[in-house]
């Protein structure tokens, strides 16, 4: 759902070096190519993260503050086990990150952290 928002993010950070980019979708997600080698890489590895993270916050605050609904918890959760994963192994890990071995990995996290959550909160409202 934020895949074009993280590419996004990395895009602004090779943009305001003054190079070009370019972004694509395939199946594997999305990728952003910069024309240049970005002078802070760090920065760079963790733009997409970050711009996920401060996209996801902003749109629960929008519906708690604005429309009044917490909504589900457990796939908001979720998303944020998801969101610091992609940050630590994109800005951490990046050698093993950028050509996909994580893939499978964090799909797995993804899910099990999605059910984890949803049987954790669903006994809580049975209690």
């Amino acid at each position: 759902m934020f895949t074009p928002i993280h590419e996004i993010g990395h895009r602004l950070v090779c943009i305001s070096e003054g190079y070009q980019s370019v972004i694509a979708f395939d199946i594997r997600g999305g990728h952003q190519m910069c024309s240049g080698e970005v002078a802070n890489q760090l920065l760079y590895n963790f733009a997409g993260g970050l711009s996920e993270l401060i996209a996801s916050v902003g749109l629960v605050l929008t519906g708690l503050l604005l429309l009044k609904k917490s909504g589900p918890v457990s796939d908001r959760l979720a998303f944020a086990v998801d969101i610091v994963m992609k940050i630590v192994a994109e800005g951490f890990l990046t050698e093993m990150y950028s050509p996909g071995v994580f893939d499978i990995l964090i799909t797995a996290i993804q899910l099990a952290s999605l059910f984890g959550f949803v049987i954790y909160f669903a006994e809580k409202d049975m209690d």
